[in-house]
This record gives structure tokens, sequence and C-alpha cells, in this order.
């Protein structure tokens, strides 16, 4: 695998990752939340938090994901676990364009109703940086469904670089993956309200659904291509 294929893959994986919004829409949750209860300071302590629990949550599932590949797949995966990954990736886009977002205006997501309620409920009642911590890590673990495969197809592409760009490329998976969060805190900070936040993604759902499939499967695309038909 050339490092430059490695990076497209990394980068790819990044992108599609960011365009997942079960991070997103918990933040807003928070933010929401904390707005009405505490001073901004507060609030933006509470903002950062939850962006070092996000943060911390990819890092690691990266490094999981690595480790798993060192001790149990040879610092790699093999022809056909690597196509199987690519149609994975062709599904999961499927399954995004269909089922990710329920049907309707609003800005529902797939998540069951047990899951949802109990988001609602830790966003709603978080006071600390701890709490907030804790809802971004939970909040990504809520996402692994889709997101797991992500995670394995990059560790496979950063096993691959020298050892010395490794780290790097964790950090810039992780950097790309919050980069909408980092967005979206900043409009809130330049004076957006959640209120019109919340109505530009419940008017671009459909432009969000097609863009989150579009990017899986171009990955799984890519893979194929490069890393399946490139080696037969």
């Amino acid at each position: 695998m050339s490092n430059l294929v490695s990076l497209g893959i990394v980068l790819l994986s990044a992108f599609a990752y960011a365009s997942l919004q079960v991070n997103l829409g918990c933040f807003l949750l928070l933010y929401h939340s904390s707005v009405g209860k505490h001073i901004r300071a507060k609030t933006r302590t509470l903002a950062t938090s939850y962006l070092a629990g996000v943060s911390i949550f990819i890092v690691l599932c990266l490094a999981a994901a690595g480790f798993v590949l060192l001790e149990f797949f040879n610092s790699a995966l093999s022809l056909w676990q690597i196509s199987a990954l690519a149609g994975g990736l062709v599904a999961a886009s499927l399954l995004i364009w269909l089922v990710y977002y329920r049907f309707g205006g609003a800005t529902e997501l797939w998540l069951p109703e047990s899951v949802k309620k109990f988001l609602y409920s830790r966003a709603k009642s978080t006071n600390n940086p701890v709490e907030s911590f804790s809802l971004g890590l939970v909040s990504c673990f809520a996402e692994l469904p889709f997101s797991i495969i992500l995670f394995c197809i990059s560790a496979n592409s950063l096993l691959s670089l020298p050892s010395q760009y490794q780290f790097a490329g964790i950090c810039f998976f992780a950097f790309i993956s919050i980069l909408p969060l980092l967005i979206l805190r900043l409009c809130l900070r330049k004076g957006s309200s959640i209120v019109s936040i919340q109505r530009w993604r419940t008017k671009n759902k459909l432009f969000l659904r097609i863009l989150s499939g579009t990017l899986f499967l171009c990955l799984g695309i890519f893979i194929f291509v490069f890393e399946v038909m490139g080696k037969i």
C-alpha cells in the first residue's frame, strides 16, 4: 500500500466520520441546556470538555483497532478482509441513505428510543466538566455501529505508514472528525443561535444524508479500486 493511498483512505474515513450526526446532535443538546442554566464561561468549559471526550474516544478507538491488527492480523488485513470491509462500507452507505435519518421533518436519527432518552437526559443534567467529558464518550459509543468500520480501515492504513507518521495520522483523523463540532462551537461563540443552526440542519437534512452516504460509498469504491483491484 503506497503512502498516498493510505493517506487518502485515512482522509476519506475522517470526512465520513465527520458527516455522522450523533456527536453534533448531543453537542447541541448540551449547549442548549447549559445556556439556560449557567453563565457563558461555564458553558464554554462544558463544551470544551465534551470536545475532549469525543477526541479521546476517537484516538482510543483507532489505537485499539491498530492493536488488534498488530496482535491478531499480523499488522495488516488480508485481501479478502479488505474486500469485506469495502463491501461493508457500500452497505453502510445504503443504510445511511435509507434509515440513518428517520422520516419526517426533524433531524431525528436512527437511534433506539431508549438510547435517545438516555443521551437526552445526560445532556440535560450535565453540570460539570467530568459529566460533559463522559457525554462525549457516550455519544461516540452510540455511533459505533456506523463508525467502527471506519476505525478498522483507517487503522489498517495507518499501520502501513512509516512509524514516525502513525501518531500524526491518528491526530489528523481526530481533528478532521471533530471539525464540524469546532465549526459549530465557533458559530455559537460568534452569535449564531441554536435555533437557527437546528433550522439549517432540518432544512438540509436530505443534503446531509446524501453527503454522508456518498462519502461512505466513495471510500468503499476507493478501497476496492486501489487495495483490491490493484493487488489482483
